[in-house]
């Protein structure tokens, strides 16, 4: 019946693809990274295919990047939003991370649109396949830095390990990964989404109840134990309590990688509550497990206060910190 009633509410959203706006645009982007991979399974027009956008005037100004007549383009700034968001994300409350980065540094800032309901992995092949086309659209392009928002760090480390397991060409070129409130080992509040499932399905009675707990996409399990690769989810079947099948995790090889967590609390502390979604060892890559750390240096590690989730899009004290790092990439670069 969910099944047969889904079918039903797709057809009956066909109008947030034939009137394209910014409003539509972010109800797309919650569909697609809640049943993105069931819209990807039917070839539906509501499925948000993967492109690379610029900024062009004001907050509803994105174009895509094809369009873009100056082609002299040497280091880029590729921002990837986090799940059932979108580009228009990067500009909130009166702050403009690329635009300040772009008028300080003069990196050109670029925003990735992604269908965020696949699992990571498939995400993060396209992303490696989507830049070696920018590469060949800017041809004196040197150096790209990601910094990425939620499960959009996870994609970027995907996209990076990715294009370093197939020696992709524009690898050499990425010299900085900066994650904001990434589950690099997950979020909790999935694990109990897993949780209450199982508890549904454990009595005759709450059984038929638990295929309501399975309207979570391939990208939203993924973000149980934050898998980037294929073989952190193959093999599983999304919905079983399983634990984290993740043998061991690292962070790309030579590259500068900068991880922002944020907590609801004044207190600086690690022990301190996360930003209400991500805790704070997730987002700083912090694990018990000592294949399982990320080895963040003390350096490429911030803990911004009282601060949530989504206010890490609109943070002075986390643009000055993005300002910092990518200073430091590029004069190392330099």
């Amino acid at each position: 019946m969910v099944g047969r009633e889904l079918e039903m509410a797709l057809t009956r959203l066909q109008w947030l693809y034939d009137k394209p706006g910014i409003e539509n645009g972010k109800l797309l982007s919650i569909l697609n990274g809640v049943i993105g991979d069931h819209l990807a399974q039917l070839n539906s027009p509501l499925e948000i295919k993967m492109k690379f956008l610029m900024r062009i005037g004001s907050k509803t100004d994105f174009c895509d990047i094809v369009d873009i007549e100056n082609k002299n383009i040497d280091r880029v700034v590729v921002f990837v939003h986090g799940s059932s968001l979108d580009e228009s994300s990067w500009v909130r409350n009166g702050f403009d991370y690329g635009k300040a980065l772009e008028s300080e540094l003069g990196y050109k800032p670029i925003y990735l649109r992604y269908n965020s309901g696949l699992h990571i992995s498939q995400n993060g092949r396209e992303l490696s396949r989507k830049i070696d086309c920018l590469a060949e659209t800017f041809p004196n392009l040197n150096e790209i830095v990601f910094v990425g928002h939620s499960m959009g760090g996870l994609l970027a480390h995907s996209a990076a390990l990715i294009a370093e397991s197939q020696n992709c060409k524009w690898r050499k070129m990425l010299s900085g990964i900066i994650t904001l409130g990434t589950p690099h080992h997950g979020a909790k509040l999935e694990r109990a989404g897993n949780v209450v499932e199982v508890l549904l399905g454990a009595s005759r009675f709450s059984a038929p109840f638990k295929v309501l707990g399975r309207i979570r996409s391939a990208g939203v399990t993924d973000l149980r134990y934050g898998a980037v690769l294929d073989s952190h989810w193959q093999d599983l079947e999304g919905f079983t309590f399983f634990k984290d099948p993740r043998l061991s995790r690292d962070l790309p090889e030579n590259v500068q990688c900068f991880a922002i967590a944020g907590t609801t609390s004044s207190l600086p502390s690690s022990d301190s509550p996360g930003d209400g979604l991500v805790t704070i060892g997730s987002a700083l890559g912090r694990h018990s497990d000592s294949k399982l750390d990320l080895g963040f240096g003390e350096f490429n590690c911030h803990i911004v206060q009282d601060t949530s989730h989504m206010d890490l899009l609109s943070n002075g004290e986390v643009l000055s910190k993005i300002t910092e790092w990518i200073r430091s990439i590029g004069s190392v670069c330099c």
